[in-house]
């Protein structure tokens, strides 16, 4: 029904330190995640996407898929903000993956609800969201909701077995980290985010990846 495919894409590194300060004040909204597994390698992002974050009993996450450009024209936006609110692939990837983490979370929850549709805008792009807000069962572990929703169909597909073997058959190389998951547990809370808009310094070259959903 969807599958997520993406290219690499190679480029001359500068100093990634500032690129991630500049990162952080151009795109302040965003999810800003920096580490360095080791000596020369740095892989950095600022991605929009939560994957979910929990507090107690209350898991919030969310489905961000259906994409447009955005414009500094306020007429020219608002038309393409009814492009993507009216365009039927956009709403149906959209809607793939509202169905598929209300279907992934429904055992671990006592209640779901999505909130209403809405617009994330952001400096270049603009999103179709649905943020999903749900009460979950005592004793419901973070690997739980990690083997559960991750990866979403916002990066991968549905089915998600079938769409990870068109990934590797299709994609000319290796996805490593981008796409991937990252996050945090502190006391009482979790919060973790899609590793996407993200580059990769390694040795003297630079790496970046874009994916579009077909459907």
């Amino acid at each position: 029904r969807k599958v997520v495919l993406a290219r690499e894409s190679y480029f001359e590194p500068g100093d990634p330190w500032a690129q991630f300060s500049e990162l952080k004040r151009s795109q302040p909204n965003n999810y800003h995640f920096l580490f360095s597994p080791r000596r020369k390698t740095i892989f950095l992002g600022a991605s929009p996407e939560k994957l979910f974050s929990q507090a107690g009993s209350t898991l919030k996450t969310e489905a961000l898929a259906g994409t447009r450009s955005v414009s500094k024209d306020k007429v020219r936006n608002a038309a393409l903000i009814e492009e993507l609110n009216q365009s039927n692939k956009d709403q149906m990837e959209h809607h793939i993956v509202v169905h598929y983490l209300h279907t992934q979370l429904k055992d671990l929850c006592l209640e779901q609800r999505s909130l209403s549709q809405e617009i994330l805008q952001l400096p270049h792009v603009q999103h179709l969201r649905t943020p999903i807000e749900c009460i979950l069962h005592p004793n419901t572990t973070t690997e739980q909701l990690l083997d559960r929703l991750h990866p979403t169909p916002a990066v991968c597909g549905i089915p998600k077995r079938i769409a990870n073997q068109l990934i590797s058959k299709l994609e000319p190389f290796h996805r490593g980290w981008y796409a991937g998951t990252m996050g945090i547990e502190h006391h009482n809370h979790t919060d973790f985010t899609v590793m996407i808009r993200s580059a990769l310094w390694r040795e003297d070259t630079g790496y970046a990846w874009s994916g579009a959903g077909i459907v």
